[in-house]
C-alpha cells in the first residue's frame, strides 16, 4: 500500500475506500470475509496481503485450522507457485 500511497494516492484512497465498504457488517461477518480475503490474496500471488488477511482474520476470531485449511487448500491449485510444503503456510499463522 505504501507504493499507491506515495504513487497514486486517489488510487490508494479509492482502495482504501472500497475495504470499507467490503468490510462493513453485512450477512457475512467478518471474519468470514477475510477467511475469502486470505484466498483471493493467495489466488492474486500476494504474499504481504495473505499475512494482512490471514493475521486479521485471526484477529477476528478465525480459528488457526481453519485458516490453515484454507492456505493449503489454495496452495494446491497451479496457479500458485512456490507454496509446498507446511512452512510455508503456516508461517502466516505466526502472527
Amino acid at each position: 500500500m505504501k507504493f499507491l500511497i506515495d504513487k497514486l494516492p486517489e488510487t490508494a484512497n479509492a482502495f482504501a475506500d472500497m475495504r470499507v465498504s467490503l468490510f462493513k457488517d453485512s450477512a457475512l461477518d467478518t471474519k468470514t470475509k477475510e477467511l475469502i480475503a486470505v484466498s483471493s490474496s493467495v489466488l492474486m500471488r500476494c504474499e504481504k496481503c495473505v499475512e494482512i488477511h490471514a493475521s486479521r482474520a485471526k484477529d477476528n476470531g478465525q480459528q488457526r485450522r481453519r485458516l490453515r485449511k484454507q492456505l493449503q487448500s489454495r496452495c494446491l491449485l497451479p496457479v500458485v507457485r512456490n507454496c509446498t510444503g507446511p512452512g510455508n503456510t503456516t508461517r502466516y499463522l505466526k502472527v
